[in-house]
């Protein structure tokens, strides 16, 4: 049986574009995204993506798996690039959803405005770092080798590739500057 706030939030739910809004409404009962519920700008900001329910089931995983729920939700509310940027790539891309899920702390990356794209030097020192070479050295050496330099390298790239999906999606970034 469902609760008279269960069924006025599945109708809030569908009003603003949930596809399933039994489900993301039983999903926002849950201690992890009961606080969504509360929270409007969050809320009207999962609307508008691409996949409001895999923007939502994303990101109670998020919430899950980082350490400090609290500090993301409250980011969430108070920064709009942040709300925009994140909650766009949770509901535009599943492999980045799971990315971030795998990875929370990568949500801080996409913190502040994103639609200043990162420059080519900063892009390669983010790669070079993650795999132990220093940037400055005129011919950087890698201290991490095989699989451990290989699983490094995909996570920052991925991470560096979730900043683009961000601006792309979030910011309203012109093709020149995604490209």
């Amino acid at each position: 049986m469902t609760s008279a706030r269960g069924t006025s939030a599945s109708a809030r739910l569908a009003r603003v574009g949930f596809s399933e809004p039994g489900r993301a409404a039983a999903a926002l009962e849950s201690p992890t995204l009961a606080p969504v519920l509360a929270d409007e700008e969050v809320l009207s900001a999962l609307a508008v993506v691409a996949d409001p329910d895999a923007a939502l089931g994303a990101l109670g995983g998020l919430l899950e798996a980082t350490g400090d729920a609290t500090a993301l939700l409250e980011a969430l509310h108070t920064d709009e690039s942040l709300r925009r940027g994140l909650l766009g790539v949770l509901g535009a891309s599943d492999a980045l959803a799971g990315h971030l899920v795998r990875h929370p702390e990568h949500w801080r990356l996409l913190a502040g405005d994103t639609s200043v794209r990162p420059t080519w030097n900063g892009l390669r020192s983010w790669l070079l770092d993650a795999v132990g070479a220093d940037p400055g050295s005129e011919s950087p050496v890698a201290s991490a080798y095989g699989a451990v330099a290989l699983d490094a390298l995909r996570v920052a790239y991925r991470g560096a590739l979730t900043g683009l999906a961000a601006r792309d999606i979030g910011a309203g970034a012109d093709v020149g500057d995604v490209a």
